[in-house]
């Protein structure tokens, strides 16, 4: 079983209570000895760690407690410049705050994806887009970039609404709808929806087009889950 790390804390005088997500759902464990300075375990004190975890069950407490752990991955390795430490920032905050704890195991496939997109070096701005389309589409946000939203017309495509999940062709579009974004935006963000994976070889992308969409998906984001991811805030 694999194990994505998403929250860590302190429990008692040395150990920590772990946090995380796999195929087969939300996992709660005791880490004993995490903060001793000799820890087997201090290489996977880091969130968005991937773990395979060894468990024994606790006789005193709900909690599994950690035996042995491999560490796969580690979001402190590679080279830390300020576009990838704000990727990771930008997952953790959208996995612990937009997502209820029932349904953070549905991100899992893509939470893994993502991280593994990263370590290879994926545009982090790209990788973070991607995510977010994601985690709305499974969390009550489906969004529809294959027509427009009202009449399924392909042709003549002007504005995209947020609010009703897709885009307005030009005969639905009335003096009182907002256009969420623009032309270019619009295309980046049909491609990134489409677009299965994260690895996006070979693809090409205006960063700069790609942090305009991500800013515009946050403030829906801020009024739909309230909640705004603060890294976005400050790209």
């Amino acid at each position: 079983m694999k194990l994505i790390i998403i929250k860590i804390a302190a429990y008692k005088e040395k150990d920590a209570v772990m946090t995380g997500i796999s195929e087969l759902g939300l996992i709660t464990f005791r880490v004993p000895g995490l903060y001793s300075p000799k820890s087997k375990f201090a290489s996977i004190n880091n969130p968005l760690s991937i773990i395979e975890p060894t468990f024994n069950e606790s006789k005193r407490s709900k909690h599994y407690i950690l035996q042995e752990a491999s560490l796969l991955y580690s979001p402190m390795q590679g080279d830390l410049d300020f576009n990838y430490v704000t990727a990771i920032s930008i997952l953790l905050q959208a996995t612990n705050n937009l997502v209820e704890d029932d349904d953070k195991p549905l991100l899992y496939q893509d939470l893994f994806g993502a991280l593994l997109a990263l370590k290879n070096k994926i545009d982090p701005y790209l990788v973070s887009l991607k995510f977010l389309i994601s985690l709305m589409n499974k969390t009550g946000y489906e969004l529809n970039v294959n027509g427009c939203i009202r009449c399924g017309g392909k042709k003549d495509i002007v504005a995209f609404s947020f609010l009703e999940g897709g885009f307005i062709c030009r005969n639905c579009m009335t003096s009182d709808d907002k256009n969420d974004l623009e032309l270019d935006e619009m295309k980046v963000f049909r491609n990134v929806y489409l677009y299965n994976g994260y690895a996006f070889e070979g693809e090409k992308y205006n960063q700069k087009i790609v942090v305009s969409t991500l800013k515009k998906i946050n403030i829906f984001i801020s009024d739909a889950y309230g909640y705004s991811i603060k890294d976005i805030i400050n790209l």
